[in-house]
């Protein structure tokens, strides 16, 4: 009898606690920064920020807006949720984001997303990896063929911009025998 009496007040304390605690991971209904981002916005505008950068990078640092708010929010998901698994990853990769924009103010992002990844997260594999990186290695690569002017004064143009394999692979392709509505 005394042992199922300590037994159940052995659960109802380790429930307590549990409920108690305050989560490791952020829940997905929760906002942050001052746009007031959730975890699975702040993720799609470095997915959107990605497939934009790789489909024209030309315009790369167009980006910069959208992805700094992504940022703030960011910088507040890691002060309230400090020991959140998904952090390292999202500092990781929004950092090279910023780099292919290869503008100075996108640059400074990209250090203060790799300051918070190597000053909170120095245990993970993303800050090993992040360790041996630099900016020069996420430049855009981009060439463009110059169209001769007996071409662009007929009508036809054959100007094209050659984009990375990466970036053609990334770029939407209509389907074949798919009307479009």
């Amino acid at each position: 009898m005394r042992a199922n009496t300590f037994l159940v007040c052995a659960i109802l304390v380790a429930f307590a606690q549990a409920a108690s605690a305050k989560p490791v991971v952020a829940p997905a209904d929760e906002y942050f920064g001052r746009m007031k981002l959730s975890i699975l916005g702040i993720g799609n505008i470095m997915h959107d920020t990605k497939l934009r950068e790789a489909y024209d990078p030309v315009h790369a640092a167009d980006n910069f807006t959208k992805l700094a708010a992504a940022e703030d929010a960011l910088e507040d998901w890691a002060a309230k949720y400090p020991e959140d698994t998904w952090l390292p990853g999202k500092a990781y990769y929004m950092s090279h984001e910023f780099w292919a924009m290869n503008t100075a103010d996108a640059d400074r992002a990209a250090e203060r997303c790799r300051a918070l990844l190597l000053s909170r997260f120095a245990a993970s594999n993303y800050s090993s990896k992040a360790r041996d990186e630099v900016a020069s290695m996420f430049e855009p690569k981009v060439t463009t063929a110059v169209a001769s002017s007996s071409a662009t004064s007929s009508g036809s143009s054959s100007a094209a911009a050659t984009l990375p394999a990466a970036a053609a692979a990334a770029a939407p392709t209509p389907a074949s025998g798919i009307p479009h509505p």
